[in-house]
């Protein structure tokens, strides 16, 4: 139905390229951004968005090997992220698990 109904109708298709273009074009500056920040900061936007709006603390079961590979870094760069995270108190660290201990200062942190 919808390729039916893009096809009959330019404008609809034009439009929807439109807004295609759009969404490509965001996550395209996002990537460039993510990019450019440190290990730390792209391990909390990770963590900020793991950890959605749940109620602090906030329980991640999430191996740092996987941290790793999702940020694109080593593990040994993740544990050292995490360090510093553990030591300004907003992450802690739980054998097979983290815990985000308040999600609105991690963000806070990220963006600072």
């Amino acid at each position: 139905i919808f390729s039916e109904v893009m096809g009959r109708s330019p404008d609809i298709s034009r439009e929807m390229l439109k807004i295609l273009a759009k969404q490509l074009q965001e996550a395209l500056d996002n990537l460039l951004v993510f990019r450019n920040m440190s290990a730390p900061k792209r391990l909390a936007q990770r963590l900020v968005a793991f950890a959605g709006d749940r109620l602090p603390p906030v329980k991640l079961g999430i191996k740092q090997q996987e941290l790793a590979e999702l940020i694109g870094v080593s593990r040994m760069t993740i544990a050292s992220a995490l360090s510093e995270l553990d030591a300004k108190g907003l992450v802690t660290r739980r054998y097979g698990h983290l815990v985000v201990e308040d999600p609105a200062a991690l963000r806070a942190w990220m963006k600072s």
